[in-house]
């Protein structure tokens, strides 16, 4: 028996589970529309040779642009993404994310959450992959339907950074790219951007790793399989 899930809107909105004698993807095609497969070990974005580089785009629609990084050196500039929040998965790594709202470690398995328009910077410790979510819409927690108020996962876990503002280093100049569509533009700032002293608010970065989010199983109410695939990272459940 294999399930196929059928919706409207991804993984919100109405759905109907299908229970299906067979694979629903055991088929071939013909014409425009076709699956794609992403050998991303083969994929070789800028950043990963060249310290000035950048992720490398997959996909793109008005809606939403799925980028790869694979950095390993300090940027020797800073970021703001300004069509929409950005979200990157560690695929693997470990580093730090200077932001305005004050530093960010990472690790293997971990979430990165980059409001719309904010300042940042990537530090990795070593050869750090990332899968780059950028998108037009808010990002929001989908409702819980038979859970209830009972989520699979403590908000309390998500890593929140204190204000941290960084000195100046002697440099004339600090580079902003804005990434945008049409862009990339940059800004020059004659002081360092990350000099924020204090923040409040409920719109700011943050980390949360995926070895924090609980599966949830039912033998009455059907809830969804609990991913198996190679971005969980070793250990995890």
């Amino acid at each position: 028996m294999k399930d196929d899930e059928l919706g409207r809107g991804g993984f919100t909105g109405r759905t109907a589970n299908l229970y299906r004698r067979h694979d629903p993807t055991a088929y071939r095609s013909e014409g425009p529309l076709r699956p794609v497969d992403v050998l991303s070990s083969e994929l070789k974005p800028s950043d990963a040779t060249d310290v000035d580089g950048g992720p490398l785009l997959m996909f793109a629609n008005p809606d939403c642009r799925i980028s790869l990084s694979r950095r390993q050196q300090p940027m020797p500039f800073y970021v703001r993404h300004v069509d929409g929040d950005l979200l990157c998965f560690v695929h693997r790594g470990t580093g730090l994310v200077e932001t305005e709202f004050g530093p960010l470690r990472y690790r293997e398995g971990d979430w990165v959450y980059l409001p719309k328009a904010c300042t940042w910077r990537q530090v990795p410790d070593a050869e750090t992959t990332l899968l780059m979510i950028e998108a037009s819409d808010e990002f929001r927690v989908p409702p819980p339907g038979s859970l209830g108020r009972h989520f699979p996962f403590d908000p309390s876990q998500a890593v929140i950074p204190e204000p941290a503002p960084i000195d100046d280093d002697g440099r004339n100049e600090y580079p902003v790219r804005l990434v945008h569509e049409g862009g990339p533009t940059t800004l020059f700032y004659q002081h360092n951007p990350l000099d924020v002293e204090g923040w409040r608010g409920d719109n700011f970065a943050f980390t949360f790793n995926i070895a924090d989010y609980n599966v949830i199983t039912s033998d009455s109410v059907h809830l969804p399989r609990p991913c198996t695939c190679s971005c969980r990272p070793p250990g995890s459940t």
